[in-house]
């Protein structure tokens, strides 16, 4: 175990000297690094750490509410994490904001990304961030995911910002987490597969339009969840679509969810399969 704060007695000032170390050193065992309080004004990127496919890297800011902060002004470094292929991640008790005027994405997971957990953390990104045209719009992400297997995203919250997940992948589980002020949309799984999203919140922007919840998964379930909004126009509560297409067996399954949205001219409240 080690340890990340801004004391003399912490084996690591921030996150980029802890992630420079782990990636120069590698690692033979399960690695935690644990969060003193406190205000990091940094970004940070993880990659290539010998011994990752065997052992799982831990951040963890406990019960001391740590916030790592940071704006960036270039395309090219528009992250506050971005992780490059490292697989048995997770950040746990951790808060993350991005309020940069032009780049306002806060984790970039790049590459294939195996087994990665966020838990009971907080993003927070830009308020008001534009959701057109869509290469405007995803400067603005939260959380965007190229190809992520075994993805677990569960007790967070989701402020601002354009999307707040946008992500592609297997056996993935978005549970009982708070989205607020996405300007485009709260979730937006492509072609996942099988895919759970149980017990949301999912309350959109004051203004514009949004859509809550896309899925393009099977088999896919869509359960408990809330969708509530009644001054923006939704485009679509909850949409599913069959982009991997539908094999024989698969289930989509959407029961007990509560939807409460104004619908405007910009669509349906319900999108049904389509193609």
């Amino acid at each position: 175990d080690y340890q990340i704060g801004q004391t003399a007695n912490a084996d690591y000032p921030d996150f980029s000297s802890a992630a420079a170390d782990l990636e120069r050193r590698g690692m033979i065992c399960d690695i935690r690094f644990h969060v003193g309080k406190g205000s990091y004004n940094e970004q940070f990127s993880l990659s290539e750490v010998e011994g990752n496919g065997l052992y799982s890297i831990t951040f963890n800011g406990g019960g001391s509410n740590p916030q790592l902060e940071y704006s960036p002004n270039h395309a090219d470094s528009n992250y506050v994490v971005q992780i490059n292929g490292i697989d048995n991640l997770r950040f746990k008790n951790l808060g993350f904001t991005n309020e940069a005027a032009t780049y306002g994405a806060i984790f970039d997971l790049n590459g294939r990304v195996d087994n990665f957990q966020l838990k009971d953390c907080e993003l927070n990104g830009k308020s008001s961030a534009p959701n057109t045209p869509t290469s405007t719009a995803d400067r603005y992400s939260l959380f965007n995911c190229a190809i992520c297997d075994s993805l677990q995203i569960i007790n967070s919250s989701f402020s601002d910002g354009s999307n707040a997940l946008d992500f592609k992948g297997d056996s993935i589980l978005i549970a009982q987490n708070i989205f607020e002020g996405n300007t485009k949309t709260a979730i937006d799984a492509n072609n996942s597969s099988p895919v759970e999203f149980r017990g949301n919140r999912i309350l959109g922007p004051a203004a514009g339009n949004f859509k809550g919840i896309i899925g393009s998964g099977h088999p896919l379930l869509i359960a408990d969840n809330q969708i509530l909004n009644n001054t923006a126009d939704c485009r679509g509560a909850i949409e599913v679509t069959n982009f991997g297409g539908l094999n024989a067996g698969d289930t989509v399954r959407i029961e007990n969810n509560e939807i409460s949205v104004e619908v405007g001219v910009l669509g349906a409240l319900l999108f049904p399969l389509s193609s």
